[in-house]
């Protein structure tokens, strides 16, 4: 999923990236996509969060995004 996110990102120019760092950096980090209106879906915000417990396995986490009716299919074509 995060693939066709990037790809989003860079088709549509009136988006943000930010990356948050957990307080404990070796705990994980989250990428936070902010999205204009698209014809995709309806959320203005995506998120994935990586993080490790103590033994460093890594845990992954993201929102779904809210697709908009017969969009997701449009947007796997997309895939590299």
């Amino acid at each position: 999923m995060l693939l066709y996110i990037i790809h989003l990102y860079i088709l549509y120019p009136h988006t943000q990236l930010d990356v948050q760092d957990f307080d404990d950096i070796k705990s994980g980090y989250k990428i936070v996509f902010r999205f204009a209106e698209n014809p995709f879906f309806s959320d203005a915000v995506l998120e994935k969060t990586f993080s490790f417990d103590e033994e460093g396995a890594l845990s992954v986490r993201s929102t779904m995004p809210s697709w908009k009716p017969g969009k997701v299919g449009v947007l796997m074509s997309l895939r590299c």
